[in-house]
């Protein structure tokens, strides 16, 4: 019982952790400025990352090797997230940090709905999503 109850809290802080990071993502743009030079919020973010959670994923053996079959995926995504760069740094230094993240929440959320239902054939997930 104690490690479920160790592993409920360990799963609200990391959540916290990760809605506080999600939630300096515009911030970070309006402090970096108007200029996107070499180290803008995406490559900053993937420094803290890594700097956090290698470690972590180091000493506890989670590091594993990816699948040849996983890596068409793996590129999908890296290509998908490395196009959203500019814009969301435009949006957050173009409107309010409030209504740039909405719609930057909004718009990832609705394209893995769509990731998940056309491409991954998860018939299951619309039928949850048209029962709402």
């Amino acid at each position: 019982m104690t490690s479920a109850v160790n592993l409920k809290k360990r799963g609200i802080l990391l959540i916290l952790l990760s809605t506080l990071m999600f939630g300096s993502y515009g911030v970070w743009s309006k402090l970096i400025g108007s200029s996107f030079g070499p180290f803008y919020q995406g490559w900053t973010r993937g420094l803290i990352l890594t700097v956090i959670l290698f470690p972590i994923l180091y000493y506890g053996k989670h590091i594993v090797p990816i699948k040849k079959a996983d890596w068409g995926w793996l590129s999908i995504f890296l290509i998908a997230t490395s196009l959203t760069q500019a814009p969301i740094f435009y949006a957050f230094n173009h409107m309010d940090i409030g209504t740039a993240t909405l719609l930057f929440f909004v718009s990832m959320l609705l394209t893995m709905y769509a990731v998940g239902i056309f491409s991954l054939r998860k018939k299951s997930l619309l039928q949850k999503l048209c029962h709402l």
